[in-house]
């Protein structure tokens, strides 16, 4: 723990703000919520007036202990003792805010108000024969542990579990065959961290474990519940409640699938399309206002419209192609292609295209190839054999002798 590196005034503030401001106590084994003693926290306000050095002193403390949410583990401050003689007495506390308000008085004269509550790193509670929950939160490439218990916890894996507010309920069954849901409650810093990603494409997966926290024992948790995030609400006091369900229950649950189509379902280049993205070098032999005379060496067999759709690009500027007129004058076979705006460009200047999809199965064939040289329709992502009918309605039809 460092110390604060000023003395200030300060004013004692019996207020307790959020939930997150209270002090916990666990209680005996038994019960999925041990959170039901709660005692509030002395909070202190501090008002200080200095010079620059100063003020950068606390900045660099605060920006060490990384504001509210990264002092939990507490700091030394020196609070004015009224009732002895002492001019100090010793707090441990934390920053209760993640901002700090200055305010300039002159060139080199700042006021600044800082709010501090007690840290909650007393004696540790007898924890002979307790449990603690561990509840660990993947998302993504992301690991946040946090447990229901007055301190940090080391699991025998030597991952450690920040002390937290985070409840659970009963594990209630429904008819399907393991399809579990549980309620999880979050506050403090768990609930924001939920929070902030549970409304993406991708779930929140969430591991519940009982611990024995008895120091003669192997701290090996005992695993009770896995599921994913399925649905979010926040209360009118900050905390928020979370619906978790089994990953089976989730598996059954209806999904986006693609759409039957004729076009092509894959983005032009990505890894479903398989195509190999070709940059087809050209060089400009006359500018008419928006259209360009260009000729290549690559493609020049191909007939009209074949770069329709392109990407002309040049000096990091692109520009798309809207039309495209193959000519042959004296053997010479050039293409006028007609671009979208007026490019800043000069003849004999050298450009690239790149060929455009117009998802059709016969432009996939016949434009684009695969990573073996091969026709690239054998990644084609449509159904271009679909019917133009219901071959239900056709059959009901042919019934009725209605054809």
């Amino acid at each position: 723990m460092s110390d604060f590196p000023l003395l200030p005034e300060w004013s004692t503030k019996p207020d307790v703000g959020s939930v997150d401001d209270l002090f916990f106590d666990p209680l005996d084994a038994g019960s999925p919520a041990p959170w039901l003693v709660y005692k509030k926290r002395d909070t202190f306000g501090f008002h200080y007036k200095g010079n620059r050095d100063q003020l950068q002193s606390v900045l660099v403390h605060f920006a060490q202990n990384s504001g509210r949410m990264g002092s939990s583990g507490g700091f030394k401050v020196y609070t004015p003792e009224t009732v002895s003689d002492e001019t100090a007495h010793v707090k441990t506390v934390r920053y209760r805010d993640d901002t700090l308000s200055v305010e300039l008085l002159s060139a080199n004269y700042f006021e600044f108000d800082i709010d501090f509550i007690e840290a909650n790193i007393g004696p540790k509670p007898d924890i002979a024969k307790k449990i603690a929950y561990l509840y660990t939160f993947n998302f993504k490439e992301e690991t946040y542990r946090v447990a229901n218990w007055g301190y940090s916890l080391l699991d025998v894996d030597g991952n450690t579990y920040l002390a937290g507010d985070v409840t659970h309920s009963s594990v209630e069954f429904s008819e399907g065959i393991l399809g579990e849901e549980l309620t999880l409650n979050a506050s403090g810093y768990a609930r924001e961290w939920l929070l902030r990603r549970v409304h993406g494409v991708d779930k929140i997966e969430i591991t519940v474990a009982r611990l024995e926290v008895d120091a003669s024992l192997d701290p090996t948790p005992q695993y009770l519940f896995k599921g994913v995030v399925v649905n979010a609400e926040t209360g009118l006091q900050g905390e928020a409640t979370f619906t978790l369900s089994s990953n089976l229950n989730a598996l059954q649950r209806g999904v986006g699938r693609k759409k039957l189509q004729r076009q092509c379902n894959h983005i032009l280049y990505s890894a479903e399309c398989g195509a190999v993205k070709e940059e087809i070098t050209g060089t400009i032999e006359r500018i008419d206002g928006r259209k360009i005379d260009v000729t290549s060496d690559l493609h020049n067999d191909e007939p009209d419209k074949f770069f329709n759709g392109a990407t002309l690009t040049q000096d990091g500027k692109n520009y798309i192609v809207l039309k495209d007129v193959k000519k042959d004058v004296g053997g010479v076979v050039y293409r006028t292609l007609t671009i979208e705006r007026i490019p800043s460009l000069n003849e004999l200047e050298t450009v690239s295209l790149t060929l455009w999809c117009d998802k059709t199965i016969q432009c996939c064939a016949a434009k684009f190839k695969n990573s073996e040289e091969k026709s690239n329709a054998v990644n084609f992502g449509g159904c271009p054999w679909l019917p133009n009918n219901n071959p239900l309605d056709l059959a009901r039809n042919d019934q009725r002798g209605k054809k």
